[in-house]
């Protein structure tokens, strides 16, 4: 009953990506022109240049707005996260780390995204 007691509790540690890295990461946006709104699917996040926190697990899309300009909208791109490895076969963990989103890693940190004028 102790080792199954034990195994569980070291199960409840071996979220590792969640642990290590986190589930979210940084990430700054600069248009040219400045003052556009950046929008995570619909949702107004701020107006560039813009520095924030992003969920890892957002798969949705980002949308930079400026009236005159063309809209310009895009997915930000993840790629999986190798501390997630660390979890080794505790399946708990792997169920942590995904639904937190801490398995990925955004693969930019910083977006430069210049506009297009409608004229």
């Amino acid at each position: 009953m102790k080792k199954i007691t034990l195994f569980a509790c070291i199960s409840f540690l071996f979220s590792c990506s969640t642990l290590f890295t986190g589930t979210t990461e940084v990430l700054s946006f600069n248009s040219v022109p400045e003052k556009a709104t950046i929008q995570f699917d619909g949702l107004t996040m701020g107006k560039t240049p813009l520095t924030m926190e992003v969920n890892k697990s957002f798969k949705g899309v980002v949308s930079v707005k400026k009236e005159g300009y063309e809209t310009h909208e895009f997915k930000l791109q993840r790629s999986f996260n190798e501390v997630s490895i660390l979890n080794f076969l505790g399946i708990l963990g792997w169920g942590v780390d995904y639904v937190t989103g801490a398995m990925w890693k955004f693969d930019r940190k910083g977006y430069e995204i210049e506009l297009d004028s409608k004229e």
